[in-house]
């Protein structure tokens, strides 16, 4: 896959818990002052001890200045097509353009269905999600090349570890991680899963700006006609020794999201 030369951009995950609604908000608070330019929170409204995502989105937005929001990502089966987009495109409203979709097939079915969801197999699931985002046709009848559709990588890790492992090791093991999948991989956008602020404040203080540097270096070093290519690597980074990728659009194993300007797209996570 190639580097599609995207800005990087990098934010948070944090889960929507009933009992911790103003740790979120906290949080939210936290990135955006540490310069992160994202917060997301999953959809599970079959879960009990989660807050609804709008709701808490809204809260979000309102209690930060410039971070974008986004649910990662929004229940198709139990959110009806139309009254989403209206709740986005009011969320962009209010929020002073800050508020983004992501969208995703649903897999708890006899949750889903519990609250009258439908049940799907997954290849229906894949086809109803296509059917629902359509990325590719979207950016061309808008006049964009496929190619400008972010990709964002949805991560976890410790900053404990000596670095043998994805996102296990001190804060340049995870730069050197994260700037080979954006350079090899066209990932240009980073979502920790995280609910510690020490955490939160050592991705955005030491690993963010470290990847944009090296990013920013090895596409400075690089001729026209390798930019597009994964090619060559210089020494200063290297392939993560464990890196899923993102594989396309529609892929039901892919661990990261696909984002567009108002769309994104990850598997969710299983609630806990």
């Amino acid at each position: 896959m190639a580097d599609y030369g995207h800005d990087l951009s990098f934010g948070i995950f944090a889960t929507p818990r009933a009992d911790a609604a103003g740790q979120i908000l906290r949080l939210a608070r936290l990135a955006d002052a540490a310069g992160l330019d994202s917060v997301s929170v999953q959809d599970h409204p079959y879960q009990p001890a989660f807050l609804d995502a709008w709701t808490l989105l809204t809260a979000i937005a309102a209690a930060t200045e410039r971070v974008a929001v986004f649910p990662n990502v929004a229940n198709l089966l139990l959110r009806p097509p139309a009254v989403l987009a209206r709740s986005v495109a009011s969320l962009d409203i209010l929020s002073g353009g800050r508020a983004e979709l992501g969208i995703g097939t649903g897999a708890f079915w006899d949750a889903i269905a519990a609250m009258g969801g439908p049940r799907r197999t997954p290849g229906e699931s894949v086809d109803a999600l296509r059917e629902a985002i359509g990325i590719d046709a979207a950016a061309a009848e808008a006049g964009r090349s496929p190619a400008d559709v972010r990709r964002i990588y949805n991560i976890s890790g410790s900053f404990s570890g000596a670095g043998s492992a994805f996102l296990q090791g001190p804060p340049k093991v995870w730069a050197e991680q994260l700037a080979g999948l954006a350079l090899d991989e066209g990932m240009s956008g980073f979502v920790l899963a995280t609910d510690d602020a020490e955490t939160l404040e050592r991705f955005a203080a030491e690993v963010a700006p470290a990847v944009r540097e090296l990013v920013a270096a090895e596409r400075a070093a690089r001729t026209p006609s390798t930019r597009m290519r994964s090619g060559r690597r210089g020494p200063a980074y290297r392939r993560p020794p464990v890196a899923p990728v993102v594989r396309g659009a529609a892929d039901p194993g892919a661990a990261g999201a696909v984002r567009a300007r108002a769309i994104r797209l990850a598997r969710s996570p299983a609630p806990p």
